[in-house]
C-alpha cells in the first residue's frame, strides 16, 4: 500500500518541524521584551552600583539618590536646551562637573556630620533629603511631565529576527561598562581598596595615606554621578517627571539590596534580572491590564520585601558606626498635649465654621502622626508605609459601613483590626533584621500596599473614583464631627501614655538604647516589637476610618510612599519623642498652610518640612525639645534659689528625661 504525504515516513519530520516553528515563534515574541528588560535592568544597574558605592563606603543608605539623579537630569536638560550647548558638551558637564560638585556639597553640608550618628538620624536625613527635593523641583517646575529629545542613535540593527536599537545597546554597554570599571577600580587601585575598608577601620586607611574625609567625598561624588547617569538615560523614555523618575530610581533598592549592598556583582545580576521580568510581565498580561499596572510597578518591591523577610540572621549587616537615637528618651505624662483637647474644642465652638474643617484635616493628621509616635518615638525604628496603612484603614471602613452596614464605632474598631496583619507582616523581618533594613521592609511594604493593593484590587479602593462613606446621623455638620475628632485624640493619647508607662514601653526604651544589655537581662524582642507594630498598624488602621468620615471619600492617591515620607518629616520636626511632639507637626503641615496668604503656600509645604527635618534629625524632641530647652532658662533667672537636694535625691531637673 502507497502512502501520501502524510504518510508515517513524514509525520515525524512535520511534528518536529512544527514544534520548532512553534518555540521560535514563541522566542521571537518574547525576545523583543527580553532585550527592552536588559535595557531598563542596565539603568537599575548604574542606579543600585551607586547606592551600594556610596553606603559599602560610608555606612550611609541615601535613600534621596533616585532625586539625585533627578536633579542631574534637570542640569543636563537645561544646559542642552536652555543654554544651548552641544549634548556632548551639556553630557560631560552634567556627569564630570555638576554631579560630582552636588554630590561633594551634600557631603561637607549634610553626610560628613553623621558619621557617629544614629541610624535612625541618618535615615531622617536622607528620607528629608528626598523630601525637600522632589518638593521643591514640583513647586518650581511643576509636576507636568518635561519631554527629552533622545540623545542616543535611533536607528535599528536586524539581530537574527529581531530588531534592536542603537540607543539600546548604547545603554546596555554603558550599564556593562559602569560594572567592569567600578571592579577593576576597586580590586586593582589603591584609592579602591582604602574605600572599601575606611568605613570599618578609618585610622588603618588614614596611616596608609588616605585621609578619610577625601574617600568620603570623593565617594559621594562618584556615587552622584552614577545616580545623575541612571536619570540621564532614564529621562528620555520618562520625560522629566519628578514622581516616575525617582520611583524608577527606587526600584534599583530591590538589585542593591540582593547584592547585600556589598557585592557589585549580585548588584547586576538582581538589577538585570529584575528589568527582563517586569518587561516579559508585560508580555504574560497583556490581557489583564488592570493586574498589570499594579504588579510591573510593584515587581521590584515585592522582591525587595521577600529578600528582607527570607534573609538569614546576619546576612544583612549595617556598615559603619552607629549610636543610639540622642534626645529619644522616655518623658515626664505630657499634660500639654491633654492640654490642647479643650482649647481646640472651644476654639471650635468659636471660630468661622470655613476654618472647621482645617482643625479637623489638622486633627486626623494628629492620630496619624501619633500612631508613628507609638513606634518610632519608643522604639526608635522607622516606618515609612504609614500613609499606606491608614488608607488600608480608610477603604476597609467604607466597605464595613457601606455594605456590611455596621455602626461607624463598630466599623472603626474593624478597620484598625483589619491593619493589624500588616503590622505583623512588617514585625517579621523587623524581630532579625538592623532597623536600616526595617526601613526598607517599611518601604517594600508602602510600594506593594500602594502598587497591588490599591491599584490592582479596584473593588476595594474604588480605582480612580475612590470610595465615599456617610458620617453618622448624629455628626452630619463638620463641628459636630471635629469635636468627635476631639475626642478620638484624647484617646489615642491615653493609648500612648499607657504605652510608655507599661512593661512593654520600658523594653522597647531598652531594646532601642542597648540591645545587647536588654538581652542579658533575659528580656525577650519578640514580643515587644510585634505588639508596637501591631499597635501602631491598629492606630493607622482606625486613623483611616476617621480621615474617611471627615473628608467622605478617599482616594488611593491621598495614600501613596512619598505622603508617608511626608509625613515622617512632619513628626520629625514636631519632635517623635513625644506626642506633644505629633500635634505640633499635625498643626503645622494641616492647619498653618490654611490661614497663610498665597496660593503658592502648599506647594513649599515639603520642601520647607524636609529643610526642617534635616535641621532637626539629630534632635528626636524636635521644635517641643527645643521650646522646652529655652523655657526654663528663661525661668531660672527669676527663681528663687532652691535648697542644695540631698545627695541620694535625684534632682528635680532630670526627673522625666531620665531613661
Amino acid at each position: 500500500m502507497k502512502f501520501g504525504p502524510c504518510s508515517s515516513d513524514s509525520i515525524a519530520p512535520r511534528a518536529a518541524r512544527g514544534a520548532h516553528d512553534s518555540i521560535h515563534a514563541k522566542v521571537t515574541s518574547y525576545a523583543p521584551f527580553v532585550i527592552t528588560g536588559l535595557v531598563v535592568g542596565s539603568v537599575y544597574a548604574i542606579a543600585a552600583l551607586g547606592l551600594v558605592v556610596t553606603y559599602r563606603t560610608t555606612g550611609l543608605f541615601n535613600f534621596a539618590h533616585g532625586a539625585l539623579g533627578l536633579v542631574v537630569a534637570f542640569a543636563f536638560q537645561q544646559l542642552r536646551v536652555e543654554v544651548g550647548l552641544p549634548t556632548p558638551i551639556a553630557l560631560a558637564v552634567a556627569l564630570l562637573v555638576f554631579a560630582p560638585v552636588l554630590g561633594i556639597a551634600l557631603d561637607r553640608l549634610l553626610f560628613r556630620g553623621l558619621t557617629d550618628a544614629s541610624q535612625a538620624s541618618k535615615l531622617v536625613v536622607t528620607v528629608a533629603l528626598l523630601v525637600l527635593v522632589q518638593g521643591a523641583i514640583l513647586a518650581i517646575y511643576g509636576a507636568q511631565p518635561r519631554p527629552v529629545a533622545p540623545f542616543l542613535p535611533t536607528s535599528t540593527i536586524r539581530v537574527g529576527s529581531v530588531y534592536v536599537g542603537w540607543d539600546q545597546i548604547c545603554i546596555i554597554a554603558i550599564g556593562l561598562a559602569t560594572f567592569g570599571g567600578l571592579v577593576v577600580f576597586f580590586r586593582r587601585t589603591r584609592l579602591g581598596l582604602a574605600m572599601r575598608a575606611v568605613v570599618d577601620d578609618a585610622v588603618t586607611v588614614e596611616t596608609a595615606g588616605f585621609p578619610a574625609a577625601r574617600i568620603q567625598a570623593f565617594t559621594w561624588a562618584l556615587g552622584t554621578t552614577l545616580a545623575g547617569l541612571a536619570g540621564i538615560l532614564f529621562s528620555p523614555l520618562l520625560g522629566l517627571n519628578s514622581v516616575a523618575l525617582v520611583l524608577l530610581v527606587l526600584q534599583a533598592y530591590s538589585a542593591a539590596l540582593f547584592g547585600r549592598l556589598r557585592s557589585l556583582p549580585r548588584t547586576l545580576l538582581g538589577a538585570l534580572g529584575l528589568g527582563v521580568v517586569s518587561n516579559v510581565l508585560l508580555r504574560l498580561l497583556a490581557s489583564r491590564p488592570v493586574l498589570l499596572n499594579g504588579l510591573r510597578p510593584s515587581l521590584p518591591f515585592l522582591f525587595l520585601f521577600a529578600v528582607l523577610v527570607l534573609a538569614k540572621r546576619g546576612s544583612l549587616r549595617e556598615f559603619g558606626v552607629s549610636a543610639p537615637w540622642s534626645g529619644a528618651t522616655a518623658q515626664r505624662r505630657d499634660r500639654v498635649a491633654f492640654a490642647v483637647l479643650p482649647i481646640a474644642a472651644v476654639a471650635v465652638l468659636v471660630m468661622p465654621q470655613a476654618r472647621v474643617f482645617s482643625v479637623g484635616v489638622a486633627l486626623v493628621l494628629a492620630c496619624a502622626f501619633l500612631s508613628i509616635t507609638a513606634l518610632t518615638g519608643a522604639s526608635g525604628l522607622l516606618s515609612l508605609s504609614q500613609a499606606g496603612l491608614v488608607g488600608v484603614g480608610a477603604f476597609a471602613y467604607a466597605h464595613l459601613v457601606n455594605d456590611a452596614h455596621l455602626p461607624a464605632p463598630v466599623a472603626l474598631v474593624l478597620a484598625g483590626i483589619a491593619v493589624v496583619p500588616l503590622g505583623a507582616a512588617i514585625a517579621i523581618p523587623a524581630l532579625r533584621l538592623p532597623g536600616l533594613f526595617i526601613a526598607l521592609a517599611t518601604f517594600g511594604l508602602g510600594q506593594l500596599i500602594d502598587g497591588l493593593l490599591f491599584s490592582s484590587w479596584t473593588w476595594f479602593s474604588g480605582g480612580g473614583d475612590g470610595v465615599r462613606a456617610h458620617r453618622p446621623s448624629l455628626l452630619l455638620t463638620d463641628q459636630r464631627y471635629v469635636l468627635f475628632l476631639i475626642v478620638m485624640l484624647g484617646l489615642f493619647l491615653l493609648v500612648l501614655e499607657w504605652v510608655r508607662s507599661s512593661a512593654l514601653g520600658r523594653a522597647l526604651v531598652a531594646f532601642r538604647d542597648s540591645p545587647a544589655s536588654a538581652q542579658m537581662l533575659g528580656i525577650n524582642p519578640l514580643w515587644p516589637r510585634l505588639a508596637v507594630f501591631c499597635l501602631s498598624a491598629f492606630l493607622a488602621g482606625v486613623t483611616g476610618g476617621l480621615y474617611l468620615g471627615l473628608l467622605q471619600v478617599a482616594s488611593r492617591s491621598y495614600f501613596n510612599t512619598f505622603t508617608s515620607l511626608l509625613w515622617v518629616t512632619a513628626v520629625v520636626v514636631g519632635g517623635v519623642a513625644s506626642p506633644l511632639g505629633a500635634l505640633v507637626g499635625a498643626f503645622l503641615i494641616g492647619f498653618l498652610p490654611t490661614v497663610t496668604s498665597g496660593d503658592s503656600a502648599p506647594l513649599w509645604l515639603a520642601p520647607a518640612f524636609g529643610a526642617g527635618a534635616i535641621a532637626l534629625a539629630r534632635r528626636p524632641g524636635g521644635l517641643v525639645e527645643l521650646i522646652r530647652q529655652a523655657a526654663p532658662r528663661q525661668l531660672v533667672a527669676v527663681r528663687p534659689a532652691q535648697p542644695a537636694p540631698d545627695e541620694d535625691s535625684e534632682p528635680k531637673a532630670l526627673v522625666g528625661s531620665r531613661e
